[in-house]
């Protein structure tokens, strides 16, 4: 963020249009980096610049004007999803989607265990013999660092110091659980961060940008697996979001779609 801002003239950037998206265990980066923008590690890494152009990238602000997350990794929480881990080959209700128990997924928990929130695999990458620590545990996970954030600024909003999130999850994924996105929305909520939350019934994990490419990939991984026509629409919901968050636009008000259907108009706003 802090570089692209620095030649932000160079490449015709508009330096307070600068925001992040990020996929899966991506949608955890780019939403640490949404809450620890300003952390001391940001800064260490910062005074380490030895030249002018290092200089200058330091002086630049790190925190992203906005964030979209898809199927977010979000928390390292073992709590359980309310789910059972079924038998590696097994099918998984209501869908009939196959479970592979992958020790990436879940560890070495073993078939009958509760299903965990978290992405074991992704947390054990970030904390490694830690990743069963409390105080380590959240650290990393995004829901709390937001709470942690509307605690310490004593209020809501601006106050905070986060960018609106635009996030997306499908119910039925099966790699990174759908609470995690949810748990995520509810934080920033009450944290009062503009919020955006889009969960689909079916589109699995790694969907991508939902092209028709991403929606044969995802056919192919499972005899039962489907994706809803929403989902596939994904992109054109985070650029109608954009459109107030990062281009300024205030959307439609209650007068202007009145208008509109009095005009007979469908649509053109």
């Amino acid at each position: 963020v802090q570089v692209v801002r620095a030649r932000a003239a160079e490449w015709g950037v508009d330096p307070h249009r600068v925001g992040v998206i990020g996929f899966s265990a991506g949608g955890h980066l780019a939403g640490h980096l949404a809450m620890d923008w300003d952390s001391q590690l940001g800064r260490e890494v910062d005074s380490q610049g030895l030249n002018r152009a290092a200089d200058q990238i330091s002086q630049q602000s790190a925190k992203p004007n906005f964030v979209a997350l898809s199927y977010p990794v979000v928390s390292a929480s073992r709590e359980s999803t309310g789910m059972v881990l079924p038998e590696p080959g097994q099918q998984v209700p209501p869908y009939g989607l196959t479970s592979s128990n992958q020790y990436s997924w879940v560890g070495d928990l073993l078939p009958g265990a509760d299903r965990p929130i978290r992405h074991f695999g992704s947390m054990a990458v970030l904390l490694g013999d830690s990743v069963d620590d409390e105080q380590a545990m959240a650290s990393v996970s995004l829901e709390r660092l937001a709470a942690a954030r509307a605690q310490a600024s004593g209020g809501k909003g601006k106050n905070v110091g986060l960018p609106p999130f635009f996030i997306w999850h499908s119910a039925d994924d099966l790699v990174v659980p759908v609470d995690n996105s949810l748990r995520l929305a509810s934080a920033l909520l009450a944290a009062g961060v503009p919020t955006e939350l889009h969960i689909f019934e079916r589109a699995g994990h790694g969907l991508g940008l939902g092209g028709p490419d991403d929606v044969a990939v995802q056919l192919g991984k499972d005899a039962m697996a489907a994706v809803s026509p929403e989902a596939t629409r994904w992109t054109q919901l985070l650029l109608a979001w954009l459109k107030v968050h990062a281009l300024g636009h205030k959307g439609v008000t209650l007068e202007q779609s009145e208008r509109v259907k009095a005009d007979g108009a469908g649509g053109g706003l």
